[in-house]
């Protein structure tokens, strides 16, 4: 995502999703972080985005498509449903909104009525 809304990559006090690492980093664990973000970007890229551009292609087979690369570079705003409480606070371009809890815009259901018999 921060990739697609060029948004800065803070990898000196992000830390990637998934790994055991805090916010506080010591030297050794902001230059891990760095290389396995940065291998994870070039992974997706040439390895990932290929592969669902050639089967897309071949699904759609009467249309023109163009490359997730070509979709991504004009994206011009992204909203996310993130959740807070497991992502850490990074800087990041207006392009990019999060907004969590998108999936609770239904009204909720009503609870059903209970009578407890109390002796």
């Amino acid at each position: 995502m921060l990739d697609i809304t060029c948004s800065p990559m803070n990898f000196a006090s992000c830390p990637m999703l998934g790994l055991p690492l805090s916010d506080e980093m010591n030297f050794i664990e902001r230059s891990y972080n760095f290389w396995v973000g940065m291998s994870g970007l070039y992974f997706r890229n040439n390895f990932i985005l290929p592969v669902v551009d050639r089967l897309a292609a071949k699904v759609w087979k009467n249309i023109t498509l163009p490359s997730i690369k070509e979709i991504e570079n004009n994206v011009s705003l992204l909203i996310t449903n993130t959740d807070l409480t497991t992502y850490h606070n990074y800087p990041k371009s207006n392009a990019l909104i999060e907004a969590p809890g998108l999936h609770l815009m239904e009204p909720p259901k009503s609870l059903p009525q209970v009578r407890i018999m109390l002796k």
